[in-house]
């Protein structure tokens, strides 16, 4: 089973290391609340890079993201090896469209180049393919820097050449995208509506 989890949660007033943090505690929050639902066991532990699993369940795995106002858990369960990642970025008020093209220019591999300079929203495709390249970072767990130049998640090919799948959700104002193996077929189970553009 596939499970996608979202709250919002208030930080006005809140510095932004206050923010991260609650934004942290909110996101931990939603995966104590989906274990206890699922009846899983919550201990904790890191693997070498540093990544939490629960040492208990071989065949669950969860990741967790936020932003300054929403948090996200996923969570898959599986008999094979499970794995995932999710990301949740929001959309800012005030969109610089020269950083965006600096920044794609460096770390964007062609088809997301391509994609973001094709957009009507540039704001909404560069959160997007942001997103993308964050989850799927996350579900191989080896750190953003390794694939943020070399992974082309808009390529036709990507998802069946490195087996994997994407579902991306907006809420309000926010991009969250969840990366699973391709060998899962179910959707997640979800209060999002999926994001079709």
């Amino acid at each position: 089973m596939l499970y996608l989890r979202h709250t919002l949660f208030d930080t006005q007033g809140l510095t932004r290391a206050q923010k991260r943090a609650h934004g942290s505690a909110a996101a931990h929050a939603l995966l104590t609340d989906l274990l206890t639902d699922l009846d899983l066991p919550q201990a904790l532990e890191k693997n070498a890079q540093g990544r939490p699993f629960l040492a208990a369940c071989p065949t669950v795995d969860f990741n967790l993201s936020h932003t300054e106002e929403l948090a996200v858990c996923a969570l898959l369960q599986c008999e094979n090896t499970p794995r995932i990642g999710v990301d949740a970025e929001a959309l800012r008020g005030v969109f610089d469209d020269e950083k965006a093209k600096a920044f794609a220019a460096r770390f964007f591999a062609p088809y997301e180049q391509q994609h973001l300079a094709a957009a009507h929203d540039r704001a909404a495709c560069f959160t997007r393919i942001f997103t993308r390249k964050e989850a799927y970072a996350k579900y191989c767990g080896d750190g953003l820097g390794k694939h943020l130049r070399t992974s082309d998640t808009l390529a036709p090919d990507f998802e069946s050449a490195h087996g994997v799948r994407f579902y991306t959700y907006l809420h309000e104002n926010t991009f969250i995208t969840l990366c699973v193996p391709q060998s899962v077929h179910e959707k997640p189970i979800t209060t999002l509506s999926a994001y079709t553009k």
